[in-house]
């Protein structure tokens, strides 16, 4: 009798224990159980937010958080910084990047939900909207369908690739894009677990020669993916993007003299919006614009960046002959020398700095429109 009482006591306290494991926490212990699974991802052009799903410290973040990305670094809420130097699974379309960090330290990972997500459900989310590391926000889920989760918790800025999770603390998604706050009041996106979960496990591909960020994610895709890369640059107007993807290759594209000019500008624009910190893509754009001058093709337009590109790199050996030729067209010659002096006086403050390049940029838009605009549609 005593076996058998001592059996159901044992029935009875696994059962108990298995309901509290599955029981809501209180949003305190829920945030407290998972922030140090969440990380706050740092590029040179911006910030964002992912979660661990793996002791060995793979995540998962957006992919637009680290899609023209040059360096990507991954911080926990300890401050430790871990750097980016591999992926298992790469999904422009469904804005998904698992990603591998460098360290033989073992990782608290998330654990995933593997059940139904419903309609007004409670959720928290943990990010970094506009900086603010590891924020905590709830609400609930406002409705569903096969490729995202649309809840109300607060997002912004910053809290892409961050944690949506149900009231078990239980990752049901990755914080994905808000709508325009002007337009739109509190209406955010997240990508399902369903869509990476059984990517999780994938081989990873290391970044052993230490490329660029994105140049070495575009050295390995395939054909298809190539096109999901394509396909998101056009969709984002992101023209380094666009360039690394899609650049003639040297001695088996032929391209056309009348197109030198617009490969020059997906390079210098490369490189603008980059932080100017691939040096790669400045001599691609002087190759392509050196060559559509020998052609004389699109002149303005090329000695114009060709100045800006020194002005850009320090790189001087043609600047005399590059600026003679710029006089010859007056409002792109007065722009240009306008900004070189306010340069090199060196006296100036960070807000007339910012307007000197913002006009540089701004006339460098006019001039490459009507080229854009016949490529891109």
């Amino acid at each position: 009798m005593r076996a058998v009482i001592k059996t159901l006591l044992l029935f009875v306290v696994t059962i108990m224990m298995c309901l509290q494991a599955n029981a809501a926490q209180t949003p305190t212990n829920l945030y407290n159980e998972n922030v140090d699974s969440i990380l706050f991802i740092e590029t040179e052009t911006g910030l964002g937010s992912g979660v661990i799903i793996n002791e060995d410290g793979t995540f998962v973040t957006c992919f637009h958080v680290i899609a023209n990305a040059d360096t990507v670094t991954a911080k926990t809420k300890s401050g430790t910084k871990y750097k980016v130097n591999g992926f298992k699974y790469i999904n422009p379309q469904k804005d998904i990047a698992i990603l591998t960090i460098t360290s033989k330290k073992s990782f608290k990972p998330i654990k995933l939900c593997t059940t139904p997500v419903n309609v007004g459900e409670t959720v928290y989310a943990i990010g970094n909207p506009q900086g603010l590391k590891f924020v905590f926000t709830d609400g609930m889920v406002n409705q569903l369908s096969k490729d995202a989760i649309q809840f109300s918790a607060p997002a912004s800025p910053g809290s892409s690739g961050g944690a949506l999770l149900n009231s078990k603390g239980q990752l049901i998604g990755i914080i994905s894009f808000q709508y325009n706050p002007s337009k739109a009041q509190n209406i955010n996106f997240a990508v399902p677990v369903s869509v990476f979960s059984k990517s999780i496990e994938n081989k990873t591909k290391l970044n052993s020669k230490k490329l660029p960020w994105s140049d070495f994610m575009i050295s390995r895709m395939t054909e298809t993916q190539k096109k999901a890369y394509m396909s998101y640059a056009h969709s984002q107007k992101d023209l380094g993007l666009l360039y690394k993807c899609s650049k003639p290759k040297d001695g088996k594209d032929i391209v056309s003299e009348d197109d030198y000019a617009y490969w020059g500008v997906l390079a210098l624009f490369g490189y603008l919006s980059n932080g100017t910190s691939n040096s790669s893509l400045v001599k691609d754009a002087k190759s392509w614009f050196n060559k559509s001058i020998e052609s004389k093709k699109n002149m303005e337009l090329s000695a114009y960046s060709l100045v800006l590109c020194t002005l850009l790199s320090n790189d001087k050996s043609d600047a005399t002959a590059n600026l003679a030729l710029l006089k010859k067209y007056p409002k792109s010659y007065r722009v240009y020398t306008n900004a070189a002096k306010t340069i090199e006086k060196g006296k100036g403050s960070d807000e007339s700095y910012q307007k000197v390049f913002r006009d540089l940029t701004l006339h460098l838009m006019s001039l490459s429109e009507k080229i854009l605009d016949s490529h891109i549609k």
